[in-house]
């Protein structure tokens, strides 16, 4: 009687372990779409966007797209896009924080509108849209 015990614990000991070992396998998790957030920081002597996915293809181009527009103007657009204005990084794109040291050309505007973006196999992806007004003295 016990030495039958003994080899169905034996048993049942030795097929739990082989399922254990025969179910634990690496899993390779693959990367998703990049995704980017817009930083406030436009209109400063340095220009930040966060990489919060670098996704798994290459990007050709990235930065902060924006428009402008004077007090008084109506018409405007929120969601600027690469056919916008650009402030194009030069160094390349990395997980994390980026940033591109540089001013911009007030070209008048009073009201800007921007926004992250990086071009991944042709097509724009973009981060959410911020604003900044310059003060007018």
């Amino acid at each position: 009687m016990m030495l039958q015990k003994l080899k169905t614990i034996s048993t049942a000991l030795f097929f739990s372990t082989l399922l254990f070992f025969t179910s634990c396998t690496d899993h390779n998790i693959e990367s998703g779409p990049l995704k980017l957030t817009t930083l406030k920081s436009f209109g400063v002597s340095g220009y930040q966007i966060q990489v919060d996915e670098l996704g798994d293809k290459p990007v050709s181009e990235y930065g902060i797209v924006y428009t402008s527009y004077p007090r008084g103007l109506g018409g405007h657009n929120f969601e600027p896009t690469i056919s916008d204005r650009k402030i194009v990084f030069t160094t390349p794109i990395q997980a994390g924080l980026n940033t591109f040291t540089g001013t911009w050309r007030n070209d008048g505007g009073t009201f800007y509108y921007y926004r992250a973006y990086a071009i991944v196999d042709g097509n724009p992806v973009y981060g959410s849209h911020l604003s900044y007004t310059v003060e007018i003295p």
